[in-house]
Parts: structure tokens; C-alpha cells; sequence
């Protein structure tokens, strides 16, 4: 529907989004202009300081530094890409995305090869801790089935943003004209992203539990899979590397996503200071507390996917067709 919809600036280069689905084709200008806001906000959040805050937290790990100064060097990396415009951006996102892709899967896939002889083990154990009757009965439980749809959504859209009407203004910007094809090529996202990642993740975690029992005991969810890669070598340094490249490739997309929203708000003028706004959330993700930043975070990706899902579920025949 973005590639559908989108609209073509005077240097040749496309934009769209759900905002413009929403205004041009529904004509529901004050909706498109609610999810447009939406996105400049949770911009703020998603975007840029939830994931200076991850890099910070990577960086501490190898070097002693002041948040402040950490906080500073994000901005500024962040800032040399994101004045060189889209054109820049995709170059970034080009290279490093495929490179901490490969890294990183690399990494889960020498620790199940370690761990080979204990694969079907974790398996098992999966199957039979979802299927059993103490989780039946938890899931019977009316708090804990809320709980669980809270967090697996929260969850799911910061893990691939299906739905949440982000990844459409990406689509929108690039150099094709058919709509189905890009959204085809869209779709591949969530599957590399939750399928495929969060799976080799899971297994390599679960298979190293089983055979280093005592080295998660008391172990707080976050530092799982720092323990899961402290069997390769410079396993902790590798894995610390690749979430700041993961976390850094999200702030310079999410930009994108930003500026797209602000264009349609207040036209090529607001760019500017939005994007000087940005990396101020970035270098204040980097010094605040986590649970502030991502209470807000939450509550804006869900204010921005109820006006994007409304417009699917309106347009779906056009889409079905």
C-alpha cells in the first residue's frame, strides 16, 4: 500500500507511509496525521534512546567510560550518516546489516555445533515445558494469559515491527514501482528477524544450559546469552560488538522513518531540527534509566500500529486483489 500510495519529492526521491495510505486513499487526514505524530515520537523511543541505551550497555562491557561521553560518541557516528540523507543511510545499512547478520549467527551456530550432542535435548525440553500441565494451567489463569499477550507483543514489535506501520516507509523509498514484489520482499523481514534469529538464539542459549547448569543458576535474563557465547573464543567481546552494530543500524533506520512522518507533518522545513532532536534522544538514551524510556517506547508503538491496522483492515480487499 506505501509503494502504492507514495509520493515523489522534487530530487526524485520517494517517500510514503501509512500516513499518506491513510490521508490520500481513505481520506482520513486527522488520522494520518495522529500516526504520522505517533511515529516522530516513538522515534524517540524505539528508535534512537531504547537503543543508544543497548550500544551503552554493550560498551561497558569492554571499555570504562562515562555514559555521558559514550552517549556523545553514538550522536555524533549517528549524525556523520544520517546528514548524508537515504542515499547515505542505505549505503550503512547495506554493509553492516549483512556483516553483524553473518557475525552474529555465526556465533549461535558454533555454540549448537559445540553443543551438538544436546540439541535434541533442548528440544525436547522446549516442547515439553510449553505442552505440559503447569503451563495449561498458568495459561488457564486469566492474569497470566494478559500477561503474556502483554509481553509478547511488546516484545514482537520491538523484535520486527510487523504491523507497527515502520517498515512501509522504508518500502516506500525504494527504486521500484510494484508494490507487490516489495511487499512480498517486506514480508521476508519478520521471518529472518523473529523465525530465524530468535529460534538459533533460543537453541544456543537452552543447549549451553544444559551442559553448564551451574553457570545460569542465578543469572538475570539479560545476561543469558552473554553466558551462552562465553564458550567461543572472545565470545563476550564478539557478542557486545554485535548488538552495538545491531542497535546502531536501528538508530540511523529509524531515522528514516522519523523524517518520513515530519515531511508529511511540517513539509521539508521540520527535518532539520527533528533530526537534531533525535540525536538529543539518543545521547539521553544513553545516560537515563531504561525503565522510563521504555515504558514510553511501548505505549507509542501501540499508539502507532491501532491507526496503521485499521488502515489494512479497510484496504483489505484492495490488498486481497
Amino acid at each position: 500500500l506505501s509503494v502504492a500510495y507514495k509520493r515523489t519529492g522534487r530530487g526524485g526521491e520517494s517517500f510514503g507511509g501509512p500516513m499518506y495510505v491513510l490521508g490520500r486513499r481513505l481520506s482520513m487526514p486527522r488520522l494520518a496525521s495522529a500516526f504520522a505524530l505517533f511515529a516522530v515520537l516513538a522515534s524517540f523511543g524505539i528508535g534512537s534512546s531504547v537503543q543508544a541505551h543497548s550500544i551503552r550497555t554493550a560498551a561497558d562491557r569492554l571499555v570504562s567510560a562515562p555514559a555521558e561521553v559514550t552517549g556523545i560518541l553514538i550522536a555524533a557516528l549517528a549524525g556523520l550518516v544520517i546528514i548524508g540523507g537515504n542515499r547515505q543511510i542505505a549505503k550503512v545499512c547495506n554493509w553492516l546489516v549483512p556483516v553483524m547478520s553473518a557475525v552474529y549467527l555465526g556465533g549461535c551456530l558454533w555454540i549448537l555445533i559445540q553443543n551438538l550432542p544436546l540439541l535434541p535435548d533442548a528440544l525436547r525440553l522446549i516442547v515439553r515445558s510449553a505442552l505440559s500441565g503447569r503451563a495449561a494451567l498458568g495459561g488457564l489463569a486469566g492474569r497470566a494469559v494478559l500477561t503474556g499477550m502483554r509481553v509478547g507483543i511488546q516484545k514482537g514489535l520491538f523484535t520486527n515491527e510487523a504491523g507497527l506501520g515502520s517498515v512501509p516507509m522504508a518500502a516506500a523509498a525504494a527504486q521500484t514501482k510494484d508494490p507487490v514484489m516489495q511487499g512480498l520482499v517486506s514480508m521476508t523481514g519478520p521471518f529472518w528477524d523473529t523465525v530465524v534469529m530468535c529460534a538459533v538464539t533460543g537453541l544456543a542459549i537452552i543447549s549451553s544450559m544444559l551442559r553448564h547448569p551451574g553457570r545460569y543458576a542465578c543469572a538475570a535474563p539479560e545476561q543469558l546469552c552473554f553466558l551462552a557465547f562465553e564458550e567461543l573464543p572472545w565470545g563476550e567481546g564478539l557478542l557486545s560488538v554485535s548488538l552495538a552494530l545491531f542497535a546502531f543500524a536501528t538508530i540511523i533506520g529509524w531515522n528514516v522513518y522519523g523524517t518520513s512522518a515530519v515531511r508529511y507533518l511540517w513539509g521539508e522545513r521540520g527535518i532539520l531540527v527533528y533530526q537534531v532532536c533525535y540525536l538529543c534522544f539518543v545521547w539521553l538514551g544513553a545516560v537515563l534509566s531504561m525503565e522510563l524510556v521504555w515504558g514510553c517506547s511501548d505505549l507509542l508503538n501501540s499508539l502507532m500500529a491501532f491507526p496503521n491496522l485499521l488502515a489494512l483492515w479497510l484496504l483489505r480487499k484492495e490488498i486481497h486483489t
